[in-house]
């Protein structure tokens, strides 16, 4: 008895042209959420400080300390900051 193979009906070119459009659909994909990432992860790191509040108060040994929250019952003042890009 003898066994019949027959061809799927597409040549190696075919298929190639047929996956083409998938694989540059993956690709595409996989690029968009790589760059989804980045610029979320960039915002997360920068969006804080443009928004940060800078504290300035004296303690009671008269030393100066600035940061983002007084310690203790200190008075402290806010402290305007200025933009640190040189000026054309």
């Amino acid at each position: 008895m003898q066994r019949f193979v027959g061809k799927i009906g597409c040549g190696r070119t075919q298929l190639a042209a047929l996956a083409a459009p998938v694989v540059a659909a993956a690709v595409m994909s996989v690029l968009t959420a790589a760059v989804t990432a980045a610029v979320t992860v960039l915002g997360a790191t920068f969006a804080p400080a443009a928004n940060a509040q800078v504290y300035k108060w004296v303690d009671a040994n008269g030393v100066t300390h600035y940061g983002e929250r007084p310690q203790g019952n200190a008075k402290a003042k806010p402290v305007e900051l200025r933009d640190a890009s040189p000026q054309s």
